[in-house]
């Protein structure tokens, strides 16, 4: 079983779809819609993106997401 850390860093790994170490919206967006996930459901991370360059490092993206998991507003179930 996967540490919460890796399971977020899992995510961001799936989902940065070209590999480049950054999620664009479309790339949130593609992954969404691949996974029946509310897109509207990942606005508090695309807020993560705090240099506004729209696009979210994997620091920005663990930065999040450890504070929405810690929360109970999310939840990622990898194994």
């Amino acid at each position: 079983m996967l540490t919460p850390d890796e399971q977020i860093m899992k995510a961001f790994n799936d989902i940065d779809s070209d590999g480049d170490g950054y999620i664009s919206p479309s790339e949130l967006k593609a992954w969404s819609d691949a996974n029946d996930v509310d897109y509207n459901a990942f606005d508090k991370i695309v807020s993560a993106d705090r240099n506004f360059d729209n696009k979210i490092s994997a620091e920005e993206w663990r930065n999040a997401s450890l504070k929405l998991v810690n929360a109970g507003v999310i939840k990622f179930n990898f194994s």
